[in-house]
């Protein structure tokens, strides 16, 4: 069961297929999560241009990383 999102501008796509749903990717992690026998593992990314990479700072870096805290704590049931 594999599946990979990507955000881009403000619509969530299911990489290689095309647009999708927050409620199916939620779905997909609540499917994986009642098989005992599997494990979800869960990448949260945020793509840079080299426009944007280039020249980053560390502060910078990190404050851009912070964002995805509470999204980890959700998914760690800590929310």
């Amino acid at each position: 069961m594999d599946r990979a999102y990507s955000f881009d501008g403000d619509e969530w796509h299911e990489r290689y297929v095309g647009h999708g749903s927050k409620r199916t990717m939620i779905q997909h992690l609540k499917d994986v999560g009642g098989l005992g026998d599997h494990w979800a593992i869960v990448h949260l990314a945020c793509d840079l241009s080299p426009a944007e990479a280039h020249g980053l700072t560390a502060r910078s870096l990190a404050s851009t990383l912070v964002k995805f805290n509470d999204i980890r704590k959700r998914l760690r049931g800590e929310l």
